[in-house]
C-alpha cells in the first residue's frame, strides 16, 4: 500500500538542539494517528516538519512519494492541510471569508465553485459556526477561533490533515466535534496526524498512537496496546494508578 506520508531516518533540530532523531514511519489512508508525549518531547516540531514548514537536519519526508520540500506549494496544499497550534487572527474579515482561505489552492478564495461552497458550508456546519459565519474573526473568543481554524482546515478538502493540538482551547462539546470531524475525514478515505494531550480522546478516536520521548519515537501501535503499557507511565513520570486517571 502506498503511504500518503512517510519519514526516512528523519532528525530534527532547533537552534542546534536535538529534538527528534532517526524517525521512521509511514501514514496510510484511513488512519487517525495521535501523536502524544510529555511537554518538550518534540511533537510540535515534528508536526511542523511533516507539514513542510521545518526542514529536517537529516533524512527525508515524502508526500505521496515526493519530497515534501520539493513539492510545489499549490500541489502540497491540495494534498496536505496544516493546522498549527494557536494560530493568530490578524484579519479584519468575516469567519466565512477566513474559512474560504482554505480553498486558495484551487484559486477559489474570492469566487467559489459549487464544490468549494459545499466544502465551506459543510465545514461551518461541522464546527457549529452557522450563527457566527458573518461575525468578524477578530471578535471571536479563543474557542470560537479554534473552531474557525478547524473549519478552514476541513474546507481545504485535502486528503491529509496535520493538526497541532486542535482541541486544547475547546470545551468538551467542541473537543468531541473536532475529533468526530477528523474521524469522519478518515472514514471517507482521508488521513489525520494530530498532536494531542488528552489520552482519553486519543483512545476513543485514534486508530494508532505514536509516543515521542527522549528525542525518539518510543511507542507506535493501537490505542489499547499503547495506553495499557507500563512504559507510558514511566514516560510521563506517573505511577500506574495515576496514569489510569488519564487513559480510562
Amino acid at each position: 500500500m502506498t503511504s500518503i506520508l512517510s519519514c526516512q531516518n528523519v532528525t530534527l533540530t532547533l537552534d542546534r538542539a536535538l529534538i527528534v532523531e532517526g524517525l521512521d514511519f509511514s501514514a496510510q489512508k484511513q488512519e487517525l494517528i495521535g501523536l502524544v508525549g510529555p511537554n518538550g518531547a518534540g511533537k510540535s516540531t515534528l508536526v511542523r516538519a511533516l507539514a513542510g514548514v521545518l526542514a529536517p537536519a537529516k533524512g527525508r519526508i515524502f508526500l505521496n512519494d515526493k519530497d515534501v520540500y520539493q513539492t510545489r506549494l499549490r500541489e502540497r496544499a491540495r494534498t496536505l492541510s496544516y493546522l498549527p497550534q494557536q494560530p493568530d487572527v490578524h484579519w479584519d474579515m468575516s469567519i466565512e471569508t477566513v474559512i474560504a482561505l482554505g480553498r486558495f489552492a484551487y484559486g477559489e478564495t474570492t469566487k467559489l465553485s459549487s464544490e468549494g461552497k459545499s466544502a465551506i458550508d459543510g465545514a461551518i456546519s461541522k464546527m457549529d459556526l452557522e450563527d457566527l459565519r458573518h461575525r468578524r474573526a477578530s471578535t471571536l473568543s479563543g474557542g470560537e477561533q479554534a473552531r474557525m481554524h478547524m473549519a478552514r482546515t476541513l474546507a481545504s478538502g485535502a486528503p491529509l490533515i496535520i493538526a497541532d493540538e486542535p482541541v486544547t482551547a475547546l470545551d468538551p462539546k467542541y473537543q468531541l466535534s473536532v475529533m468526530s470531524a477528523l474521524h469522519e475525514h478518515t472514514c471517507h478515505g482521508g488521513t489525520c496526524i494530530v498532536a494531542i494531550h488528552d489520552l482519553r480522546l486519543a483512545r476513543q478516536f485514534c486508530t494508532r498512537i505514536m509516543v515521542l520521548s527522549e528525542q525518539s519515537l518510543v511507542l507506535d501501535g493501537t490505542p489499547d496496546d499503547i495506553l495499557e503499557t507500563d512504559v507510558l507511565a514511566d514516560i510521563y513520570s506517573l505511577n500506574a494508578d495515576d496514569m489510569a486517571l488519564f487513559t480510562n
